[in-house]
């Protein structure tokens, strides 16, 4: 094991388990054992990797969540949830990310994604964290056996507590998050810059979660903008000015081609761009004007730094 970590510094330091010299095991079964995968072909003709490792590394994952019951939800999603969850965001380009990763089958999901859709294994990047140091190590080995590179973060804090990506901006953010967890509260999360939608409950952290891995800062920016605006929040809703707030930023993204800045047509087209949105989702026009500037004038902030230092999304 030690060799491995050594000849896969990168990928596996500190990972493997070295626990195989013990007395208790059995030398003979574990002898055959190793034989046994050394006799199996893991290759296609073509020289393709069939994968059988990874696959039966999920099996036993989760043949032992099965075993913990409740508990196994900890690092184990079954997979159907996770095509599920995969399917729906439909990654294909940019960064992926799980605040709260476990063994990392929302990364092997996305990976198999990319590949149906003819894309290529680098047309994403992967980023996850995990505070259970055991689940760190089986997300780092699931995704080593399958060849698959990324920067998987561990502390025993956690995500909400201490983001080991704080300067990151992510594309994709899926995640199964543990529900009604109950014991999760600190005091330093009071007045969190998260909570856009209301300080969630102490007994209960699912509206954190939801938060936490929610609208992106710049989306919260163009929400904050339309929910100050009474009459707005009361006619449509925080759901429906969420949509609208990740529509904006959506289609503002795709024109940072644009140099907004010292051009006055395009800034008008994104003025347009702007008014057109929110008009689709039935913004009432008699409340239109100070909020529309407003949200125009994060629209222009946002466009600049884009243009500034190229794309990236959260």
């Amino acid at each position: 094991m030690e060799a491995i970590e050594q000849a896969n510094v990168a990928v596996l330091k500190d990972v493997l388990p070295k626990i195989y010299a013990r007395p208790q095991l059995d030398k003979t079964m574990l002898g055959e054992l190793i034989d046994l995968f050394s006799n199996i072909d893991l290759m296609h003709k073509h020289g393709e990797a069939k994968d059988l490792l990874g696959r039966a590394y999920e099996y036993f994952i989760s043949q032992f969540a099965g075993a913990e019951g409740k508990r196994g939800g900890e690092f184990f999603t079954p997979r159907s949830v996770v095509r599920t969850i995969v399917a729906m965001l439909e990654p294909t380009k940019g960064r992926v990310y799980d605040p709260c990763c476990g063994s990392g089958g929302m990364f092997v999901q996305s990976e198999a994604f990319v590949e149906e859709h003819q894309g290529k294994r680098s047309d994403i990047a992967i980023y996850g964290q995990e505070r259970n140091h055991t689940t760190w190590r089986l997300c780092k080995m699931n995704l080593a056996v399958r060849g698959i590179d990324a920067d998987i973060k561990w502390n025993n804090e956690g995500s909400f507590i201490r983001d080991e990506f704080p300067q990151l901006k992510f594309d994709y953010v899926m995640a199964n998050p543990p529900f009604n967890i109950s014991d999760w509260w600190q005091g330093s999360l009071d007045s969190d810059a998260r909570w856009a939608f209301g300080t969630p409950p102490q007994g209960n952290a699912n509206f954190a979660w939801l938060q936490h891995i929610g609208l992106s800062a710049e989306e919260l920016a163009f929400y904050d903008a339309l929910a100050e605006n009474d009459s707005a929040l009361e006619a449509m809703g925080d759901e429906k000015l969420r949509v609208i707030a990740h529509e904006l930023l959506e289609h503002l993204r795709a024109n940072v081609t644009v140099d907004w800045q010292h051009r006055e047509s395009a800034r008008a087209r994104m003025r347009i761009l702007v008014k057109r949105i929110l008009k689709r989702y039935g913004y009432p026009p008699d409340l239109a004007d100070d909020a529309v500037q407003t949200v125009l004038a994060q629209a222009e902030i946002l466009l600049r730094e884009v243009t500034a230092h190229g794309h990236s999304g959260k």
